[in-house]
């Protein structure tokens, strides 16, 4: 979604205080929307109510920052590809899949996709998670092709049959 949108994603602690490099980002960047990818377990209320207090003290403006989290990383993986699609961000032309319990086959697949403007999805190595499942079946007649990043060691054939069977 980052990439499609030409926006950067920034990593903070759990907690706040956000770190100074990221005032840095937000005083030279004209950031005006900002959404947080994550629950906050992840991303606390307090990091939340630090982005928006830098809206405000910066931009004069109140602009809250929008969450999508759902109740894991694969849950949410799944919100934020619905949401990017139903706001015509991206499209399912390509729909990208990876393990969500490493981080560098779903860095370089989001970088592959943002290029075709389309999302990624993560996916445990043996099962695909319920709702990720569920967000597949629903857009289902609009996805042209799955491109899977990782070998069948972190996404198995099994994942890779599950996903094969969701599609028409």
């Amino acid at each position: 979604m980052a990439a499609a949108t030409y926006s950067p994603i920034l990593l903070v602690r759990t907690q706040a205080p956000l770190p100074p490099a990221i005032d840095d980002v937000f005083e030279y960047l004209p950031i005006w929307d900002t959404w947080i990818a994550g629950g906050t377990d992840v991303v606390s209320e307090g990091v939340e109510e630090a982005i928006e207090a830098w809206h405000k003290h910066h931009l004069g403006a109140d602009s809250p920052a929008t969450r999508m989290a759902g109740d894991d990383r694969y849950e949410t993986s799944a919100r934020v590809m619905q949401s990017a699609v139903s706001m015509g961000w991206l499209d399912l032309d390509t729909l990208g899949v990876a393990t969500g319990l490493n981080f560098p086959d779903a860095l370089g697949g989001g970088a592959a996709l943002g290029t075709y403007g389309s999302p990624l999805v993560l996916t445990r190595p043996d099962s695909l998670p319920p709702k990720v499942a569920d967000a597949i079946m629903y857009r289902a007649h609009e996805i042209g092709r799955v491109d899977i990043f990782g070998g069948s060691d972190v996404v198995s054939n099994g994942v890779r049959t599950t996903i094969s069977g969701l599609l028409p």
